[in-house]
């Protein structure tokens, strides 16, 4: 294949973008952007840049819930958003995830009866919960957090829209309960001590990159996200462009001054589209986190502000493919072969 025509389109979302910020349409020119008979098109992204403007602790994983077992009720229990550098030995240690797990309680009533009964083991690298004395808790009751997709959801008293599907088990190291119909006691219980503790270890984030996304046909294939019986991996299309990783090294275990950039760059075009029209119109760019949510804002109308804006760079390529003909030698030499076979030479 061999390239003919080739461009760099430089985008940047913070002014150009949908009535939701942390979408993108890019109107190509028409006469700019087409391919010819015999050539095809394809779009290869060579950079990224992103300032980290949002947080590791959000509504998409800061949800946990109180059963209670005599009432068959839950009660919401909401971690404050925030970004977390240190889990803390326990609740006293200031700016700490178990200090904010303490508050996410103390705000829902359950009240532990100290700021050590929140504590985080560093060799094990889980958290426990001691309930002993706490406010409002009866023997028999347990947390619970919720996973459920969508297509499995049903309607729950006091258990929100968000708190339903929620990554919070991903931050706490718990089992998450997938379906209604089945709810799962989250922590490893110690009813000796009235202790819950992570059966897996704990997290300060649970989204690992972010991913570009691109309204238009693509030769990339994915495992299904989350949908209501995807017990298999069976591949499917996906509007998937790239996957950018975020750079949680270096963040954590010390007080972080300035937000950190999301960067990608390659040379080796790693993330390629190639195209199945040719002409390009146009096309939304989408970022979202691993089970396609839009990445969750700090305060509303912060994508709309531009506060999450993104910066790509995509190369746009037309290739044609070089069709290798037989040379007249070798040509002339079968026909010469062919006419000895018959006897007509």
């Amino acid at each position: 294949m061999e390239v003919v025509r080739s461009r760099n389109i430089f985008i940047d979302s913070e002014q150009y973008h949908t009535v939701n910020g942390e979408r993108v349409i890019v109107n190509f020119p028409a006469n700019s952007f087409h391919a010819l008979d015999g050539e095809h098109m394809k779009l290869t992204l060579t950079a990224f840049e992103m300032r980290k403007n949002f947080y590791n602790i959000n509504s998409y994983n800061n949800k946990l819930y109180m059963y209670d077992n005599a009432g068959g009720t839950y009660s919401e229990i909401v971690i404050p958003a925030g970004d977390y550098y240190r889990f803390g030995s326990n609740a006293s240690v200031a700016n700490s995830l178990c200090e904010a797990i303490y508050t996410g309680l103390d705000n829902a009533g359950f009240t532990p009866s100290g700021t050590s009964q929140v504590t985080y083991d560093i060799n094990t690298r889980k958290i426990s919960i001691n309930m002993t004395g706490a406010s409002n808790y009866t023997a028999g009751d347990y947390f619970v957090t919720f996973q459920v997709p969508r297509e499995r959801q049903s309607p729950i008293a006091a258990v929100s829209s968000t708190g339903i599907f929620n990554d919070s088990y991903e931050i706490l190291g718990t089992r998450p309960t997938r379906y209604t119909t089945n709810v799962i006691p989250a922590f490893d219980f110690d009813a000796g001590t009235a202790t819950f503790t992570s059966y897996y270890p704990a997290s300060l984030y649970s989204m690992e990159a972010l991913y570009l996304k691109a309204s238009i046909q693509t030769n990339n294939y994915c495992t299904p996200t989350f949908g209501a019986d995807t017990i298999s991996a069976k591949l499917i299309p996906t509007q998937i462009f790239a996957r950018i990783p975020i750079p949680y090294a270096d963040m954590f275990e010390k007080t972080q001054d300035q937000p950190s950039i999301i960067k990608f760059e390659d040379t080796n075009d790693l993330f390629t589209i190639y195209l199945q029209q040719n002409q390009i119109d146009t096309v939304n760019f989408t970022l979202v986190d691993g089970k396609g949510r839009l990445i969750e804002e700090v305060s509303d109308n912060q994508a709309d502000d531009g506060a999450l804006a993104f910066k790509f760079v995509m190369r746009w390529d037309v290739i044609k493919e070089n069709k290798m003909g037989i040379p007249i030698r070798d040509l002339t030499d079968r026909i010469d072969q062919l006419f000895r076979r018959t006897g007509l030479n």
